[in-house]
């Protein structure tokens, strides 16, 4: 009896210990806190340098896990000289990222964007005359115009700096995975790649 009674007293102390010293993402107590972030990408589009501008906002739990959405736009068309074309693109989407250890001030983050983009052919826009008695709509003048949709995946690596106890610097790298794309003559090939990426986060973390 004593025995039992002195393993039952290791077993329980034991325990105790490992469950202080153990760290899990979701505490008993969730701290939920968010940001904003303004983000430009510096990368190749159709085998031409270009801009990225996009933002996004997340959701910040226990500081180290963020939800969120996020979307982006390329600051230039995208011109294709044999169809006299301008394919403008944009693309938006879910964001998870982990940050480990947010409180050190340089420290990494990591983050996907699953989403959806699109492409428009904007070349040789001609208003035509409407009767808005049969159609209240303008329409174009030659059917040059198409539009086409895609699907991305973005994983991204970050190194950030904590400027302030609001304020965060990142500077990292991304690769869009691109498929779907059918607007011929571009291709997924055209539109997939890496990219060079500055984040300015702003929030409470």
């Amino acid at each position: 009896m004593k025995q039992l009674a002195l393993y039952c007293i290791i077993y329980f102390t034991t325990f105790s210990v490992i469950a202080e010293e153990t760290e899990t993402l979701l505490q008993e107590k969730l701290k939920v806190k968010g940001f904003g972030s303004p983000i430009v990408k510096l990368t190749q589009v159709h085998n031409e340098f270009d801009l990225m501008i996009g933002a996004r906002g997340a959701v910040l739990l226990n500081r180290a896990f963020a939800i969120g959405i996020g979307g982006y736009s390329l600051a230039s068309s995208i011109h294709v000289s044999e169809t006299n074309s301008n394919f403008e693109m944009e693309y938006a989407g879910l964001i998870l990222e982990f940050v480990f250890p947010s409180d050190k001030l340089i420290h990494l983050s990591a983050n996907t964007l699953i989403g959806w983009g699109s492409l428009n052919n904007a070349a040789n826009r001609n208003w035509m005359s409407y009767d808005p008695y049969y159609d209240d709509r303008y329409h174009y003048a030659n059917y040059n115009l198409v539009d086409d949709s895609f699907l991305v995946i973005e994983p991204e690596l970050n190194l950030e700096l904590n400027m302030t106890t609001f304020f965060r610097l990142g500077l990292g790298i991304s690769y869009r995975y691109i498929s779907g794309v059918g607007l011929t003559p571009l291709t997924n090939s055209d539109l997939k790649g890496l990219a060079a990426v500055f984040t300015f986060k702003v929030g409470k973390f």
